[in-house]
């Protein structure tokens, strides 16, 4: 017999026969169970893939015992791997009959979710609103309006995620042009304390015949070399990050372990773009300022 830990992010979840075929999923062993298993209140469950890697490792878990809320439960089938992360992994999920799991579970009648699976995509919009008649008759809203119950479909999740995603894009993206405006500004600072401090040296240069021309590149090529370091540290800080975050135990424990960081090439390429851009936008006008120096004020200058 088996027994789930609290280290194991399981989720037991009570449905019907029908839930396979509306979800579209796929039992690769075994069976899912029977409406007799539901009238009976049966306790019998189907596990998710990486629930049963964990609870059996290479051992056919069908026929065997787990123990759910200290209860027996049969094993009579293995769902194929879905995938997930996170908060949500469908291959950390444990089927049982709805009424098992109101019964002997949760010890109670109402259910938290019906899943609805239309014919076509293009009576989303008329499903919802049949829907939502239909629980208004059975659920009388209250004396203003309110409902105790939420009719919502997938394409308004999707675009919910949507606009979720392009809030945080421009939240990165304005932290990124405030990082890249902080980071040439003090580049920018920095050169011009050395323009400050090397003005002698200017005049000399421009005394032996060096050309407006050839102190601006200097001090350029110098701005850019800088922040081109300051890149190279960046890359080399978030690579390390990247590999030790997803090590560390809260993170596991946040992510369930299965949200990996990836560095990919085309990020570094942009990175190193970016700090050459910022490294010629900021340096170009200390570069400047170096390059019209009057040679004869510059070799005066204490």
């Amino acid at each position: 017999m088996k027994y789930l830990s609290k280290n194991q992010n399981a989720r037991v979840v009570g449905t019907t026969p029908e839930y396979t075929v509306v979800r579209s999923f796929t039992v690769a062993g075994g069976t899912f169970f029977t409406r007799a298993d539901v009238v009976g209140k049966r306790r019998v469950c189907v596990l998710g893939s990486k629930i049963a890697r964990d609870l059996f490792g290479d051992l056919d878990p069908v026929d065997q015992t787990i123990q759910i809320d200290r209860k027996n439960f049969r094993v009579i089938g293995v769902m194929e791997e879905k995938g997930g992360g996170g908060w949500i992994n469908l291959d950390e999920w444990i089927y049982v009959p709805v009424t098992t799991a109101q019964t002997r579970l949760l010890k109670k009648t109402t259910i938290n979710q019906i899943i609805v699976s239309l014919a076509s995509a293009d009576g989303i919009d008329e499903g919802v609103a049949a829907i939502d008649q239909a629980m208004a008759r059975r659920h009388k809203p209250g004396p203003g309006g309110e409902k105790d119950y939420s009719v919502g479909s997938m394409t308004e999740m999707q675009q919910r995620m949507g606009e979720m995603t392009g809030a945080f894009t421009l939240l990165l993206s304005g932290i990124a042009v405030v990082s890249l405006l902080v980071g040439g500004i003090g580049i920018m600072n920095i050169m011009l304390v050395s323009v400050t401090e090397r003005t002698r040296e200017i005049g000399i240069r421009k005394a032996v015949g060096a050309k407006d021309a050839d102190i601006l590149q200097q001090f350029l090529v110098e701005s850019v070399v800088i922040s081109l370091l300051g890149g190279l540290l960046g890359i080399a800080v978030g690579v390390a990050g990247a590999q030790l975050v997803p090590r560390l135990p809260i993170w596991q424990m946040l992510s369930g372990g299965e949200w990996k960081s990836v560095v990919s090439p085309g990020s570094i390429v942009m990175s190193f773009g970016f700090s050459f851009v910022v490294g010629v936008f900021f340096g170009i006008y200390p570069a400047l300022k170096a390059s019209k120096l009057n040679p004869v004020e510059a070799l005066r200058y204490e």
